[in-house]
């Protein structure tokens, strides 16, 4: 049995501001989480003792509360297997890789010189990690501590694009294994892929077509007559489909309602679209409440390629459709047009049209702005939370505080842009 480690690397900088609030192993990455395929590998496999993870300072007790996780510490001495939290392979590839690093010690798997795992004693791990933060490590310093390098081929997440792009990929992969772990039913079938759903749809008016893909609908999932939904497609527990046509790939998140037209995107927990609208090849946050009649443009006039603002440089992301990415607690108001590659920043308040990145605790009007007070920030979370029935807790508001502080440049900037 084996100690894992899920930890950061460098790139989690070409996430922000989304990132800022999030633990990098708690956003969905096809249906699930990173977190969520080391849990379920657990009840799948015996390979694995004990979860910890490595993250940022500030996120530590969100980690521990929220997520019900340990926290790595520098003063364990014991042996580890580290997984990077960025890593983008289905629940299969991890686990034949968690059995390849458990028998490979004192050895660090890379690709294109970013870590993916390792087999590493208590001083190793500790020079690993700090390699990781690198983004690109150092092989010298590695080969200096005597630890092995090999080379393999996987995936890991480098850009926002990335985790739009590989939704099809591991939601058809994973699909499968998943219902066996869960002991979700096999409901339909269309072509070689199937609906797999821990209870019967409750209305025979629900169309299903998973022609191009499964179709993962977890427990208490409330389906309204005359939705339409088209794999590959994975909707979490709890969530809601108001009558409305959900295109894979797609996610809709935990406690999330969705009656808006969605396509090849991510509602995350705890957000709701719940009227008419659209929002393709997005990632909204969880939190968010977007209003009615809302509009993600996925798509250029001139059908060019988009970009984004990543860390502080314009780049392309070579995709021709890609839409926004929007950041926890954020509010999208009613009749607002997002355009494609934008961010909003984490609590940020949105009306009109966003034809710009909107930093985080920003009330943004079309060229006019102002910062959203951090008091009225903690008290929007409180009224959320209470709706859900969660209570706000002292590291909830402390994280929201320190968030506007980290952020205050990010503002600034713009009233000097």
């Amino acid at each position: 049995m084996n100690n894992i480690v899920l930890f950061e690397d460098g790139y989690i900088r070409n996430m922000s501001p989304f990132i800022y609030s999030r633990y990098t192993g708690d956003i969905y990455i096809g249906g699930l989480t990173n977190l969520e395929r080391i849990k379920n590998i657990i009840h799948l496999e015996e390979i694995i003792d004990k979860i910890y993870v490595e993250c940022r300072e500030h996120l530590k007790e969100y980690v521990m509360r929220d997520l019900e996780v340990s926290l790595y510490e520098y003063k364990f001495n014991d042996e580890f297997i580290g997984l990077n939290s960025l890593l983008c392979e289905p629940l299969d590839t991890i686990i034949n890789m968690i059995k390849l690093l458990a028998a490979s010690n004192n050895t660090v798997f890379i690709s294109r010189g970013r870590i993916i795992g390792f087999n590493a004693s208590k001083d190793n791990v500790d020079i690993l990690l700090e390699e990781a933060k690198r983004g690109k490590i150092r092989k010298k310093i590695i080969s200096e501590a005597s630890i092995k390098i090999k080379e393999i081929k996987a995936e890991l997440i480098t850009f926002p694009w990335d985790i739009i792009y590989s939704m099809d990929r591991l939601i058809t992969r994973e699909a499968p294994l998943y219902a066996r772990i869960m002991q979700l039913s096999e409901n339909r079938k269309s072509g070689k892929h199937r609906l797999y759903s821990s209870e019967k749809l409750s209305s025979d008016k629900i169309f299903v077509d998973c022609s191009r893909g499964p179709i993962v609908i977890e427990s208490d999932v409330d389906i309204h007559p005359y939705s339409i939904l088209r794999g590959p497609l994975w909707i979490k527990d709890g969530a809601k489909i108001l009558s409305t046509k959900v295109i894979g790939p797609a996610v809709v998140g935990r406690v999330s309602k969705i009656g808006a037209e969605l396509d090849y995107s991510l509602l995350d927990d705890f957000s709701n679209m719940a009227h008419s609208g659209f929002l393709g090849h997005s990632y909204v946050g969880r939190w968010v409440n977007v209003g009615a009649g809302t509009v993600f443009s996925d798509l250029k006039n001139t059908y060019g390629l988009v970009k984004m603002n990543i860390n502080g440089s314009v780049i392309s992301s070579g995709k021709i459709k890609l839409g926004a990415f929007i950041s926890d607690y954020a509010k999208i108001a009613i009749g607002t047009m997002i355009y494609s590659g934008k961010w909003v920043g984490i609590s940020s308040h949105v009306y009109n049209i966003v034809d710009r990145d909107v930093p985080s605790f920003t009330i943004w009007r079309k060229n006019n702005f102002e910062e959203l007070r951090i008091e009225k920030a903690i008290d929007i979370q409180s009224r959320m939370f209470n709706r859900r029935g969660i209570k706000q807790r002292n590291y909830h508001i402390k994280l929201l505080k320190y968030l506007f502080e980290i952020t205050k440049n990010d503002r600034a900037n713009l009233i000097n842009s």
